[in-house]
C-alpha cells in the first residue's frame, strides 16, 4: 500500500482514500439526485482528496477510483467524457437498489 501524507495524527494510505471516496460517491448518486443519476468531475475528486486527506488524487487514483464504480452492482451506466476545457467529468447512473433498498435496475 501507498502511504501518503498524515493530516492530524491520522495516516492514511492512498487505496483506502480511492476506495472511500468511490463508496461516497455512490451514496451521493441518490442523496443529491432525484433519479440516480450525477455527474463526478476529476477537480471534484481533487478537491475532496487534498482537504479530507492531504492527498493528491492522480490520473493513476482516477482510474482506479472508475475500476471500483464499475464494479458496484448496481450500475447502469458509467461514462467517461472529456467536459469543459478538457476536464475529466464521469456520469454515473445506478439502479434505485444501490441506497433505497429497491430492486436493482429500476430507476
Amino acid at each position: 500500500m501507498t502511504r501518503i501524507l498524515k493530516r492530524g495524527q491520522k495516516t492514511y494510505f492512498k487505496e483506502d482514500v480511492v476506495t472511500c471516496l468511490a463508496d461516497e460517491t455512490m451514496q451521493k448518486i441518490f442523496t443529491q439526485s432525484e433519479y440516480g443519476n450525477r455527474t463526478v468531475w476529476m477537480e471534484e475528486l481533487q478537491e475532496e482528496a487534498k482537504e479530507r486527506f492531504n492527498m493528491d488524487f492522480t490520473d493513476e487514483d482516477y482510474k482506479s477510483f472508475k475500476t471500483l464504480i464499475a464494479k458496484d452492482e448496481y450500475l447502469l451506466s458509467l461514462d467517461d467524457n472529456a467536459g469543459i476545457l478538457e476536464s475529466k467529468a464521469l456520469d454515473i447512473v445506478v439502479g434505485y437498489g444501490r441506497v433505497k433498498g429497491g430492486v436493482s435496475g429500476l430507476w
